[in-house]
């Protein structure tokens, strides 16, 4: 696999003496997914822009592929009037006219296709962010950065997001890195780098790093307590006699709204 993205030692502060990023790299892989969890202010957004190329470290490099940024609000990332334009907007920047086969094949990979000729203003706001990922596929992103893209999302299509994007990656494999404060969201990384005053805290598998509940719980993260509790039965589970995952995603799972 080859690399997308590389971010070295980067700093940037929005004013003198605040910095908000201290020295933070980051590699990611073509086909890889990052999660960057972390409390509020602690570097994720900002890492993320300056990724993307939205902003310039004023230390530090960044290399990357083809990219593609997703913001939190659906409504920031809307740029056509109607899904077709919407989605062909990258295109029509970087390749002139698109071909609108190539377009629907794009919507097609998010389960967008039904909604080609609807104005973008019609579409909630789970299937904006599916259109989002349409466009960035259709523009040939080698690298999704998605700044809590199901932040303003119901649960439901939250779910819709996230499915929709792993059949895209799938087909399409691309390197995603994205912010989250949701550990169901993290699990799903292959890696998590949890960041605290700017810098990364901790990094590591997801299945390793989620359940530390204690230590992400002084980062300001909330950790995956059904991951902990399988990692707590340790032998009795690996015997067959202990908590198995389905269970302990019930268990831990939050009394329905």
């Amino acid at each position: 696999m080859d690399d997308v993205l590389v971010c070295e030692k980067l700093y940037f502060g929005y004013r003198p003496g605040a910095p908000v990023l201290r020295g933070v790299s980051l590699r990611v892989r073509r086909g890889e997914w990052v999660a960057l969890m972390g409390g509020n202010g602690s570097g994720k957004s900002t890492l993320l822009r300056a990724a993307a190329g939205l902003l310039t470290p004023q230390r530090g490099k960044v290399r990357r592929g083809r990219v593609a940024y997703v913001a939190q609000d659906p409504h920031a990332n809307v740029v056509g009037e109607t899904v077709m334009e919407d989605v062909s907007f990258g295109l029509r920047l970087s390749h002139g006219e698109p071909n609108p086969a190539h377009v629907r094949s794009a919507l097609n990979a998010v389960g967008m296709e039904w909604a080609a000729e609807r104005p973008m203003g019609s579409l909630s706001g789970g299937e904006v962010q599916r259109v989002a990922l349409a466009g960035a596929l259709a523009a040939g992103a080698e690298l999704l950065l998605l700044d809590e893209p199901t932040a303003h999302l119901p649960r439901s299509e939250a779910i819709a997001f996230w499915e929709a994007l792993k059949a895209a990656a799938g087909a399409h494999p691309v390197g995603v890195v994205y912010a989250t404060h949701q550990p169901q969201e993290a699990r799903q990384a292959h890696r998590v780098l949890c960041m605290a005053q700017g810098r990364v805290a901790l990094a590591g598998r997801a299945a390793d790093v989620l359940p530390r509940l204690r230590l992400l719980a002084e980062l300001g993260v909330r950790g995956d307590a059904a991951l902990a509790l399988l990692a707590a039965a340790g032998e009795t589970a690996r015997a067959g006699d202990g908590i198995d995952e389905r269970a302990a995603a019930w268990l831990c799972s939050p009394l329905p709204e």
